[in-house]
């Protein structure tokens, strides 16, 4: 079902928009009818009483990944209704229930195991399985989708799912160019003489993924336009929650009547750091986490994304991008500020998901303190994955801003170079790397030209008062 073609991690055919087997027809109705549902008031009564479909029946008419994965996409909207569906999703996060009966439990658990997910929604079946086309013969669009399965069916909810199916459709381009490099690059040595094309084509494609990159940014900038964040906060995320710590059900939740009846297990929520996008471009270009906590939240996300996607990541060799151009720069200058701008995109892309965070959360949890100014309970500030987000994406875009070659050269190398400049004490062995690439990277030329006259004269002047003061 995926793998990269036109549409990057979103599936090559498009998501099944319904099972047309007779058993999965009481289901194919009820969530399609979810959001009455919810607002009777009693929908857990009523999941109670939809059919068991046993396993042996799963087996027998979940043929094809496509089929699995619209199963996995509707019991994950029944358990999801069913523990926070009761309040209609207002604030239910800590009055839901933790145990789901077996009627739900029992599939959820055997598809989870069968599409190697966790059996929670995931970002993989409420956004990369989640929509169709309005028209078929044009293309994936924010005009031209729409979301097949919603809890609240309101247009903050539609909105906030489209936004993140365009922005994967708009990363294929992206994804695209970072395959051919990785073709490129392992094949570099194995013919000289195509050496020069081989740079001028991976220059070429590291274009294309900037141009790939503002196309999502400008993406992203729309989410604000019919998603309120107080709508999102108060009624939409709680259905995204995790079964974990931070998230209300901070034992577990209980698969009743299952193999793991009584015992709690604990699941992140779906969120866009599941997304494999970002992930991919880190591992690709070499952004490194020095922060061991910040490391495995991220390795514990990646369990949430589709088998293929985490195939994909771990096939691709960390920093070989960045590796390849430090040993290319001098043949090819043009590759450091092209790279050091492929991260100043991602830089403005976490920059804007951060003040959504604080827009779309922190400020939504003030508000609901400062109302609630009488109670004792201290709401957590985690995102819908139960991670704690702005330590999170703060640390991440730290991290890959001191991936720019710039960067280093602006904090530690110009100093060195500077000092070579100078005195014209340092030999060229001492400089190291880093150092040269001002060698390569003319817009600093005026820059250093700058601090060079500026040192000077801290030295002239420096020798001027020592001299005074000895005489």
């Amino acid at each position: 079902l995926w793998a990269v073609h036109d549409r990057g991690f979103l599936p090559n055919s498009n998501p099944l928009e319904k099972l047309n087997h007779p058993v999965f027809i009481p289901l194919e109705d009820f969530v399609r009818d979810l959001p009455a549902q919810i607002s009777t008031g009693i929908v857990q009564q009523n999941i109670r009483n939809l059919p068991h479909i046993e396993q042996s029946i799963l087996e027998e008419t979940l043929k094809t990944e496509q089929e699995m994965e619209r199963a996995m996409l509707l019991y994950c909207m029944l358990g999801h209704a069913y523990i926070n569906g009761e309040c209609g999703g207002k604030q239910s996060i800590s009055i839901g229930t933790n145990s789901l009966p077996s009627n739900i439990g029992a599939p959820w658990l055997w598809l989870s195991s069968q599409l190697d997910r966790p059996p929670i929604l995931s970002y993989a079946s409420i956004v990369l399985y989640n929509w169709k086309l309005l028209d078929e013969n044009l293309p994936i669009e924010l005009n031209n989708i729409t979301i097949l399965n919603r809890f609240l069916g309101i247009v903050d909810e539609e909105w906030f799912f489209k936004i993140h199916v365009i922005i994967e459709f708009k990363a294929s381009k992206i994804i695209s160019s970072v395959i051919k490099i990785l073709n490129l690059i392992n094949h570099f040595e194995e013919d000289q003489t195509t050496q020069t094309h081989k740079r001028f084509t991976i220059h070429d494609e590291m274009t294309k993924m900037i141009l790939g990159l503002r196309e999502v940014n400008k993406t992203l900038l729309q989410l604000s336009q019919r998603c309120d964040p107080y709508i999102f906060y108060n009624c939409l995320r709680f259905f995204l929650a995790s079964f974990a710590d931070g998230q209300g059900r901070k034992d577990g939740l209980i698969f009743a009547g299952t193999h793991k009846n009584g015992c709690p297990m604990k699941f992140t929520g779906a969120s866009g750091a599941q997304s494999s996008i970002l992930p991919m471009l880190d591992t690709f270009l070499g952004v490194e986490h020095k922060n061991d906590t910040l490391s495995k939240i991220i390795a514990d996300l990646v369990a949430y994304m589709p088998s293929p996607h985490r195939s994909f990541l771990k096939s691709i060799k960390p920093g070989i991008l960045r590796h390849f151009i430090s040993s290319q720069r001098h043949f090819f200058p043009q590759f450091v500020s092209t790279y050091d701008v492929i991260l100043e995109e991602i830089v403005r892309f976490r920059k804007k998901h951060l003040s959504y965070a604080a827009k779309y959360i922190v400020r939504q949890v003030k508000q609901t303190t400062d109302n609630n100014s009488n109670s004792n309970n201290k709401l957590e500030v985690t995102g819908t994955g139960g991670t704690p987000f702005m330590k999170y994406l703060t640390e991440h875009l730290k991290e890959t801003k001191r991936q720019q070659f710039g960067f280093k050269y602006s904090q530690t190398a110009r100093v060195i170079g500077l000092l070579k400049d100078v005195h014209g004490l340092l030999p060229e062995w001492m400089r190291g790397p880093e150092a040269r690439v001002m060698d390569v990277e003319p817009q600093f030329e005026s820059q250093r030209k700058a601090k060079v006259v500026f040192v000077l004269f801290v030295v002239v002047f420096c020798v001027f008062v020592l001299t005074s003061l000895l005489l």
